[in-house]
C-alpha cells in the first residue's frame, strides 16, 4: 500500500470517527526529532550596572535541533508555549517578550538562524508560536537562538518555560505527539554580584596587508597575520570572557569569517586568534547540543582588573579550491561574558 494511499485511508477513518473524538486536528506521526530537549542556562548574575534593554551576560544561547520526516509536512515549523500561556510583549519594548513561569525584571528575545529577532504570531487564537521556517520532506534543522534581557530589577531564583514544537494540523516533530517534541527553556537568576568590564573600544578596524594568491596552496592555508587589540576597564578581579558572530552570516560556526558585502576576492575568509588558537565562531556564548550537552564559543580571558589591551589576530584564510584576487571585507559582532 502507497504512503499516499495510506494517509488518505487515515484521513478518512479520523472523519469517521470525529463525531466521537475530542480531538480537534489530526496529527500524524511520520517525523522524528532529538526531543526532548531542555536548553538549561548556566546560572547568571544580573548586574546592578547593566542597562535595561541589554541582553544579561551569560544569558543567552543556541539550539540546532535536527528533525526527519519521511513526508512533507507542507507547512512551517511552530515553536509553541501551553496552548493556556501567551507570548506578550515586554511594556516599553518592541522586541523583548515574557511568558508564564518566568520570573520579575528579566524578558527574553528568540532570534531565528539569520540572527534575526522574531515576534510571537497567532496559534489557536492566542499570541503563543514562534515561526521557525519551512518544513520540508527529509532532513530539516531547527535553529535560533534564546537570550535572556534586564526588562528591571531581576527576581532570584530557577525560572522557566517549555514549548512544543509542530507543523500546525499536520505534524509534532517526535512520535507524534506533543510530549515528545518538547523543547524546554531554563534559568537560575543568582543574587552575588559578579565582577565586570566595560568595553572601551566598541568599534575595531583592522586594516590588513596585502598578500600574493602565490602564499596560498590549498584549501587551510593562512597569511597576512596583523595584531589588534580590544580595550577593556575592568573591576577588581573579573573573569571576562568574549564570543564572537559571524555579522555576514550569524548561523556560521566555523572558525572562519565568510566575506561581507563589498568584498571582491573570492576562495578566503577571515580568522581571529587568541593566544595562537583560532576563535570558533557561534551564535551565541553557550550552543546546545541534542544530548543537553552545553559547548561554549566563548574565549575565555581570565582574570583582570583595570583598564586593559587584550592582543588578538586577524589572518587570512583559503576557503576554497581557488582564490581570486580583489578587495576583503569581513565583519564580526563580540559579546562579553563574566563568571
Amino acid at each position: 500500500m502507497s504512503h499516499t494511499l495510506y494517509r488518505l485511508l487515515k484521513t478518512m477513518l479520523l472523519a469517521a470517527t470525529a463525531f466521537t473524538s475530542t480531538c480537534a486536528f489530526a496529527m500524524y506521526n511520520d517525523c522524528t526529532a532529538a526531543l526532548p530537549i531542555s536548553v538549561n542556562l548556566p546560572s547568571v548574575n544580573v548586574p546592578a550596572n547593566l542597562a535595561v534593554g541589554q541582553t544579561i551576560p551569560g544569558a543567552t544561547a543556541a539550539f540546532s535541533i535536527p528533525v526527519t520526516c519521511t513526508i512533507n509536512p507542507g507547512g512551517n515549523w511552530y515553536i509553541t508555549v501551553s496552548p493556556s500561556a501567551a507570548i506578550s510583549l515586554v511594556p516599553g519594548y518592541s522586541d523583548v517578550y515574557t511568558t508564564t513561569g518566568m520570573g520579575a525584571g528579566v524578558g527574553f528575545r528568540m532570534r531565528n538562524a539569520a540572527g534575526t529577532t522574531m515576534a510571537p504570531t497567532s496559534y489557536v487564537g492566542t499570541p503563543s508560536t514562534f515561526d521557525m521556517g519551512p518544513a520540508k520532506l527529509g532532513a530539516n534543522v531547527v535553529q535560533g537562538t534564546f537570550e535572556l534581557v534586564k526588562t528591571g530589577t531581576a527576581a532570584t531564583g530557577s525560572f522557566g518555560f517549555s514549548d512544543f514544537m509542530h507543523v500546525p494540523n499536520s505534524e509534532f516533530a517526535n512520535g507524534g505527539s506533543a510530549a515528545s517534541s518538547t523543547i524546554s527553556f531554563r534559568y537560575t537568576v543568582i543574587a552575588n554580584a559578579v565582577a565586570s568590564c566595560s568595553v572601551t573600544t566598541m568599534n575595531v578596524a583592522v586594516s590588513m596587508p596585502d598578500t600574493r594568491i602565490s602564499q596560498f596552496n590549498g584549501i587551510g592555508t593562512t597569511a597576512g597575520a596583523t595584531t589588534f587589540n580590544l580595550g577593556l576597564q575592568c573591576d577588581v578581579n573579573a573573569k571576562p570572557s568574549v564570543s564572537f558572530t559571524d555579522s555576514a552570516m550569524p548561523s556560521n560556526q566555523t572558525n572562519a569569517l565568510t566575506l561581507a558585502s563589498g568584498s571582491t576576492a573570492s576562495g578566503l575568509g577571515v580568522q581571529l586568534l587568541y593566544q595562537t588558537i583560532p576563535v570558533q565562531f557561534g551564535w551565541a556564548s553557550y550552543s546546545y547540543t541534542t544530548s543537553n550537552t552545553p559547548t561554549t564559543t566563548g574565549v575565555s580571558l581570565g582574570a583582570r582588573s583595570g583598564t586593559q589591551s587584550i592582543a588578538f589576530q586577524a589572518r587570512y584564510i583559503q576557503t576554497a579550491t581557488s582564490v581570486t584576487p580583489g578587495t576583503i571585507r569581513a565583519l564580526t559582532t563580540f559579546t562579553m561574558n563574566y563568571n
